[in-house]
């Protein structure tokens, strides 16, 4: 499963302001709750859910990529919530480099096998450094999708010094 099957433009922020992991699934958790993706009542569940997680072992994954989940009961698919922090937040990541993207996923316990699959297509797509830095750089939700469906698309992405179509 690719990001762009469980993501959305509405599902990302631009310009996250975070001093702590905590701080950041709050906001990201917020955004879906608001766009009616999370239900209000799960909020504090799908919290903790990622706490635990993080407190179990760190989801920085290096190179500015973090990637905090959860198992959520009640949920009946995978949930995706993007944020673009450009002045990083420390997931415990082993190469210390702060995250500046953060893909926070919650997870039904009927779709682990799923979520195992899209952790590492994820992985994969943002394991290209240029692609990475470009998508650091979208200054709207909007643009940041296009450049996940595009590369995810295998079409090439325009490198962050150059305008996008």
């Amino acid at each position: 499963m690719r990001l762009s099957d469980i993501l959305r433009e509405d599902l990302i922020l631009v310009g996250l302001r975070a001093r702590t992991q905590h701080e950041a699934s709050e906001a990201l958790l917020r955004l879906a709750v608001e766009k009616g993706d999370l239900p209000e009542d799960l909020r504090s569940v799908a919290l903790q859910a990622v706490r635990d997680r993080e407190g179990a072992m760190p989801t920085g994954v290096e190179a500015g990529v973090a990637i905090p989940h959860g198992v959520v009961e009640g949920l009946d698919e995978i949930l995706a919530v993007l944020g673009l922090a450009p002045e990083g937040v420390a997931y415990g990541a082993a190469d210390g480099i702060p995250a500046s993207i953060i893909i926070l996923l919650l997870v039904p316990p009927n779709l682990l096998q799923l979520h195992v699959r899209t952790l590492g297509g994820i992985a994969r797509l943002l394991n290209d450094e240029p692609f990475r830095d470009t998508l650091r750089g979208a200054p709207t939700p909007g643009e940041a999708y296009r450049l996940i469906t595009r590369a995810e698309s295998g079409d090439p992405v325009p490198s962050h010094h150059a305008p996008s179509r």
